[in-house]
């Protein structure tokens, strides 16, 4: 299975409502049952699924938050990110990814909503 084929299937999606604190991310886009990012600069394969930090604004949400160990360069990001969804994760942190990112396994996804006003600009699509 390839890359591009690694799409998580919706039956095998595990959703939990931590009952402690846990660290909270926002992974932009889909992933496999095996959950890896590619390093799109290398082409191997990374040690986790790349994510980036949240942080709660309020109970049930969620927002992008600042990371000063991330190498942003947001009109790159903003092309590769455009259209794709967005998902609040949890998991266990087992390194960085080629940009910066935390990269995590043992991937769940978080019942929150995102604040979509916390993304950079140029990821958001301005409508008149």
């Amino acid at each position: 299975m390839n890359h591009n084929e690694q799409w998580m299937e919706e039956e095998r999606i595990q959703w939990i409502k931590p009952r402690a604190p846990v660290s909270v991310y926002l992974r932009f886009g889909k992933w496999g049952s095996r959950p890896r990012s590619i390093n799109f600069h290398t082409g191997e394969t990374e040690r986790g699924l790349s994510v980036y930090r949240a942080e709660m604004v309020s109970d049930g949400v969620v927002r992008l938050a600042e990371d000063d160990n991330l190498v942003w360069d947001v009109h790159d990001y903003a092309e590769m990110l455009e259209g794709r969804l967005v998902f609040a994760v949890t998991g266990k942190e087992v390194g960085k990814g080629s940009d910066g990112e935390p990269l995590i396994t043992t991937v769940k996804l978080l019942p929150y909503a995102i604040e979509y006003e916390s993304f950079p600009k140029a990821f958001r699509k301005v409508t008149a």
